[in-house]
């Protein structure tokens, strides 16, 4: 079975995305992610064979596909210490990626019906910075996203990369 490490979660495997786990017979998520000492409450979203899944409930088998995510909307700072990567962090100006990769179900100006995963949202500007920022109609969506090292990694393109692998993730 493989299983994909995203944001901070890659801290319990070393550092390592990918881990592939070897199951003799299918067992509970739960117990696998337990073995591995990945903490429940770590765990934001989980994937498994591109369908969202509760881990105390789903059983996995040696062909799966598991793909776990920690919260995305920042954190409270640093907890585990320095050379954690989980927290909060400021927004990289000119960078744009939380606002081109993942899909927003909600109206937004110049995007009646909601913006489509991989377009660039009509609000963002030629040095991708949002117009709505810190205005009343910017939805709450956006304003409640917070950047975090998880979700926006060291770049703009490592940011694009895990937002997009995020929305995939979690399609219905």
């Amino acid at each position: 079975m493989k299983i994909y490490l995203g944001g901070y979660l890659s801290y319990y495997s070393g550092g390592h995305r990918w881990v592939k786990v070897d199951l003799g017979a299918p067992q509970r998520l739960k117990d696998v992610l337990a073995c591995l000492n990945i903490p429940a409450g770590e765990v934001y979203l989980t994937a498994l064979n591109g369908e969202l899944v509760e881990p105390d409930q789903a059983q996995v088998s040696q062909p799966d596909e598991v793909r776990l995510y920690p919260p995305v909307d920042g954190g409270a700072g640093d907890q585990r210490g320095a050379g954690d990567l989980r927290g909060s962090m400021e927004c990289r100006p000119g960078c744009g990626a939380c606002c081109i990769a993942p899909s927003i179900s909600s109206p937004i100006p110049g995007h009646p019906q909601g913006k489509p995963a991989g377009v660039r949202c009509a609000q963002l500007t030629l040095g991708n910075l949002c117009r709505l920022y810190g205005r009343p109609e910017r939805p709450r969506v956006c304003a409640r996203l917070k950047a975090s090292p998880e979700m926006c990694g060291q770049t703009a393109a490592e940011a694009y990369a895990m937002l997009a692998d995020l929305e995939r993730a979690t399609q219905p």
